[in-house]
């Protein structure tokens, strides 16, 4: 599973975790640089994202996912 979780946050984190534990690549988007950082040392990729205008990066990431959980 490749996993794209919209907003990395109490909610999905634990659903990143748990995708992980499965053996999932798990990627998101948060607006905090300091919470990036954390969830990317958590092995989570991290992408910026302001709520309104998709990066070239997201939008690349979103052409490989298979799952996509909007938690926003």
């Amino acid at each position: 599973m490749n996993l794209f979780i919209f907003g990395v946050g109490f909610s999905g984190l634990d659903i990143a975790k748990a995708a992980q534990a499965s053996g999932a690549m798990v990627a998101g988007t948060t607006r905090n640089v300091g919470k990036a950082s954390r969830l990317t040392d958590a092995g989570i990729e991290m992408l910026m994202f302001d709520g309104d205008v998709l990066s070239n990066e997201i939008r690349q990431r979103l052409r490989v996912v298979t799952h996509l959980i909007i938690s926003v």
